[in-house]
């Protein structure tokens, strides 16, 4: 009897490494090896395989097969399998629900990138209008209905905004964060960190406990582009706020948006940094690079006289690593995946959404819509439901099942694609409105390779220092 005829798996993902060798992963399996090139190339051979003509031993063939970097599998079959892998997957996902809540749409910035821009006008067509406690009440309400088993929640609500930390809404909002941690919530926010000494008696690890600031590089670039409505610049404001968050056990993370302009100040900043003392909260103050994208949406928001220019993700990360900057960059997620695959000896986390928008996100706004994106607050014809009756919420189903309806195996590109369930379709936003999503497509093998080495790397560094 003839043995039955193998092939190289078409989701078998195959990265060269900086010592000769290779990083295996599969595309549905989730398997990640470190292989020799030989290997490799004997994969690639030919559209059939054989254990007989294997140059390994019998027991590296049953591995491989094993781990589905070879099958009797066809593609279509393939195709399928992974179909029904991500429609599994998903239906978990939606088991599990996020909360977000944006106290105000008012921002006390006007930052010329500002995903908001298109919407408010630069600040003159927001509406007005601020969670009460009322309606605060009816959002954990709404949280109630929408999932009453508290082991299914993430604990951890975001304040969102416009800017969440105004302080002229300091009473809603602390209303907001107490209610929500009598309730057993802790609460995160992402804010411009222009008014956090208002807010003193929130932070803390069982309140607000995490921000994330934007601060865009030293002080010239960043009050040219982050500057006070009323104030101007704001550089040296945040940066006395992040050390009074520091000061209180908050964590923060600094997200610095860089161009082709501001990127030479980096490492000045990380220099005050250091001065300041922050990196001396090591499990608290953490630094990374936002990448602006220059696509249609980018180019929307920009305002021209900033003199943005953008960087192609390839530039981006070739000078990250040419001025050894020591920050996170865009592919830190999936290096964080494989890097603990690899030290832990198991499989990587495979998922067939970009975000939690695609399953159990909610994004309760003051006028008493729910949103489940947060580039898409304030945009009516993205509204799921309304939340401002007591107890009840009225769903427009067929907005919210074209997002909850969206995975890997409903997009055309992604089907095909053996990335899919690392790259996770990218911005189900792009998605529906049919816009090139560069993070996925052209971007993602990149990120791969680069986050691939980052985590081999690190795990031979790891492997030398337990020796040591």
């Amino acid at each position: 009897m003839s043995e039955p005829t193998y092939k190289l798996s078409f989701y078998t993902i195959h990265t060269k490494l900086e010592d000769k060798k290779v990083m295996l992963v599969h595309g549905y399996t989730g398997a990640i090896d470190i292989a020799s090139e030989s290997l490799l190339s004997y994969l690639q051979s030919s559209k059939t395989l054989s254990s007989d003509e294997a140059p390994f031993s019998r027991e590296t063939w049953d591995i491989l097969v094993k781990r589905g970097y070879i099958t009797q599998k066809s593609k279509e079959e393939e195709k399928q399998y992974i179909a029904r892998m991500a429609d599994a997957l998903h239906r978990r996902n939606k088991l599990f629900n996020n909360f977000t809540i944006i106290p105000s749409y008012d921002c006390n910035f006007r930052c010329s990138y500002c995903i908001e821009n298109i919407i408010s006008e630069k600040g003159t067509g927001w509406s007005k209008k601020t969670f009460t406690k009322e309606m605060a009440d009816k959002a954990f309400d709404a949280m109630t209905v929408i999932n009453p088993h508290m082991e299914f929640k993430n604990k951890q609500i975001l304040l969102y905004g416009g800017e969440p930390l105004l302080k002229e809404n300091k009473e809603i909002v602390t209303y907001i964060v107490k209610k929500g941690y009598e309730l057993g919530y802790k609460f995160k926010a992402i804010t411009n960190g222009y008014e956090i000494e208002h807010f003193q008696d929130l932070l803390s690890s069982d309140m607000l406990y995490t921000l994330q600031i934007t601060i865009d590089g030293n002080k010239f670039w960043h009050d040219q582009r982050r500057y006070h409505y009323s104030d101007g610049g704001t550089f040296d404001r945040i940066i006395k706020n992040v050390g009074i968050a520091l000061e209180h056990g908050v964590g923060v993370g600094i997200r610095i948006n860089t161009d082709k302009n501001n990127l030479e100040s980096i490492n000045e900043l990380k220099q005050l940094f250091e001065n300041l003392g922050y990196y001396n909260y090591k499990n608290l103050f953490s630094v990374h690079v936002g990448w602006l994208q220059d696509t249609e949406q980018e180019s929307q928001k920009v305002d021209k006289n900033n003199n943005i220019q953008f960087f192609s993700f390839k530039e981006l990360n070739i000078e990250l690593k040419s001025r050894d900057i020591e920050v996170s960059d865009p592919s830190n997620n999936l290096f964080n995946n494989l890097y603990h695959a690899i030290s832990r000896k198991t499989h990587i986390t495979l998922n067939p959404t970009g975000c939690s928008a695609q399953s159990g996100a909610y994004v309760f706004g003051p006028e008493g819509y729910i949103y489940n994106c947060l580039e898409v607050v304030g945009r009516k014809e993205y509204i799921l439901g309304d939340f401002s009756e007591n107890h009840t919420i009225n769903w427009d189903d067929e907005n919210k099942n074209r997002w909850h309806s969206t995975h890997i195996a409903t997009i055309p590109k992604c089907s095909n694609c053996k990335y899919a369930l690392l790259c996770h379709g990218g911005c189900p936003l792009k998605t529906i409105e049919n816009k090139i999503n560069l993070t996925s497509c052209e971007s993602f093998p990149i990120l791969f390779n680069m986050a691939a080495n980052k985590a081999y790397n690190s795990y031979l560094e790891e492997q030398a220092n337990q020796k040591h």
